[in-house]
């Protein structure tokens, strides 16, 4: 499998045949697929869409800037063949990193659900540390893990 990896395009979002349990995944939060949430996530900042040879698109990820050039949120949302492919996974995950060590920001925060152990996995291999279980946050009022990546 080929894997290109591109500026986010908001129809991206729209492409993205998510997996079923991503609600939430790594602090956003949009039960309903729509073309403002993928406008609302290019703005945030940096992101990226990864695309199979045959235009699937496998995930989006990206930064949100929280103040300029200091600190940002890392969010992602993964296919349901992203999943299934340890070969996109590697890409993305050299590509993230890549990304992380050049960018501007001194602090880099991510969330994941705590009842979805994968995510904070997938965090620490892009190279987040795990710091602190938020209890009931978010609109589901869900145990969230706070990772982070200071540099």
């Amino acid at each position: 499998m080929t894997i290109e990896i591109r500026p986010l395009q908001p129809l991206d979002v729209l492409a993205l045949d998510r997996q079923p349990n991503v609600e939430g995944q790594f602090g956003l939060y949009e039960p309903i697929k729509n073309i403002r949430h993928g406008i609302e996530l290019q703005a945030m900042g940096p992101a990226w869409s990864a695309i199979a040879g045959d235009g699937t698109v496998l995930c989006c990820a990206g930064f949100g800037q929280v103040f300029a050039d200091v600190q940002a949120t890392a969010w992602a949302i993964f296919s349901r063949q992203f999943v299934e492919s340890a070969r996109a996974q590697a890409a993305v995950i050299r590509f993230m990193r890549a990304r992380v060590a050049e960018g501007p920001w001194r602090r880099i925060e991510a969330l994941c659900r705590a009842a979805w152990p994968a995510e904070g996995r997938w965090l620490e291999r892009v190279g987040f540390s795990r710091v602190a279980l938020l209890r009931a946050w978010g609109p589901q009022s869900e145990d969230y893990w706070l990772f982070e990546r200071v540099s």
